[in-house]
């Protein structure tokens, strides 16, 4: 797959947030399962710093789920100021769905970027973010966003810019769908898939590269990458210097697997 291909997929997958924004966020509001675990995790580093504030960003934040429920879970985060969030993303009618934040909870900045195309360009998604004013980010997330990158460039290139965001000790975390898992969901990844690579005389789709659709609408499709573990190790190892893997596991959906997350640390340059 080349560029000017990722570019088709990136915009399938851009109009599709565009169009169908509020049926999507509707369908996401819940928090999800696997968000307990990464806030045990980022509770235990953060035990004696409750009157230091924590600096989050949040890439591809979507419909500022996680945001509200940092809201409802603050308390665990054993932080007297308020949580600063820096969240970004490229479909503002997303983050136009949900319910307003408590501003003396969770402080929050939206940044529209289109952090896909950015990642095309190394380094550009660290200059755009860095043009503000704000210390280094104490923990950078990226949820539900890594599987809509056709580009494996891109998906080096992102955790190489979370990486470089953060402070010496911060935290990566990232998700990995891995819908291929669920016979369902893979059934009707192949489908769509078929049907639109046929109309569109697509014939560049790598190994897990699918093309799904959303509640029976026509022309409404997003393109998404299964992720194997081997897959996943392999993004890990080209950060291996940089960083300590704190945690792997699986979490969400009713089989509790469909997400693959990675908590990252960054190392300490002493």
């Amino acid at each position: 797959m080349d560029v000017s291909q990722a570019r088709e997929l990136m915009k399938l997958t851009s109009d599709f947030y565009q169009n169908c924004s509020a049926s999507f966020s509707a369908t996401r509001a819940r928090p999800w399962e696997g968000w307990e675990r990464v806030l045990d995790i980022m509770q235990s580093l953060r035990a004696d710093k409750k009157h230091e504030s924590l600096h989050i960003l949040d890439i591809a934040c979507g419909n500022l789920r996680f945001e509200r429920f940092l809201v409802e879970r603050r308390a665990q985060l054993t932080t007297q100021p308020p949580i600063e969030v820096c969240a970004v993303d490229n479909c503002a009618n997303l983050v136009a769905e949900h319910p307003v934040l408590d501003q003396q909870q969770v402080k929050l900045h939206f940044e529209q970027l289109d952090v896909a195309e950015l990642l095309l360009d190394e380094g550009q998604l660290n200059r755009q973010l860095t043009q503000r004013d704000c210390p280094a980010y104490d923990v950078a997330v990226s949820f539900a966003f890594m599987h809509h990158l056709p580009l494996l460039s891109q998906r080096r290139e992102l955790i190489a810019s979370m990486l470089s965001m953060v402070q010496e000790l911060g935290l990566v975390v990232l998700s990995f769908w891995q819908f291929a898992h669920d016979e369902k969901l893979l059934s009707k990844a192949a489908e769509a898939t078929k049907k639109v690579c046929s109309k569109r005389a697509w014939d560049f789709l790598g190994e897990h590269d699918y093309l799904l659709g959303w509640q029976n609408q026509d022309h409404q499709y997003r393109y998404c990458h299964h992720f194997e573990d081997s897959e996943i190790d392999e993004l890990l190892n080209q950060q291996s210097c940089l960083t300590h893997e704190l945690a792997r596991f699986s979490a969400d959906g009713k089989s509790g697997t469909l997400n693959r997350y990675v908590v990252l640390q960054k190392c300490s340059h002493q």
